[in-house]
């Protein structure tokens, strides 16, 4: 099912506050890049969970390090946040993290 109400914030008689909304993502923000695993990544959400995981986490750009920075740095770009470190080295790390042990499906490092 593609909507599942349970899992989805109910609508609500508050009206739209830009400003609010700017905090709101601001936040989430700060929470992700806070939430990074020393490491390098981030623990994988328990919906994604699938089983065999990385040993050094994941990395691409579709589902990893990559990916996660990429949309920081665009969201700091975009002034919808501000990051305490540089996204480009992370994302350099994560490269160099990818070409010494990539993730590939069915044979995960």
């Amino acid at each position: 099912m593609l909507f599942e109400p349970d899992r989805h914030e109910a609508l609500c008689a508050t009206s739209w506050d830009a400003s609010r909304a700017r905090q709101a993502i601001a936040a989430i923000v700060a929470d992700i890049e806070h939430s990074r695993l020393a490491e390098g990544h981030w623990p994988v959400h328990p919906l994604d969970d699938e089983g065999d995981q990385p040993r050094t986490g994941f990395k691409g750009l579709y589902l990893g390090s990559a990916g996660v920075l990429w949309a920081l740095w665009y969201l700091q770009r975009e002034g919808a946040g501000q990051l305490t470190a540089d996204p480009r080295d992370g994302i350099e790390r994560a490269d160099a993290a990818y070409r010494t042990g990539p993730a590939r499906t069915g044979a995960i490092p």
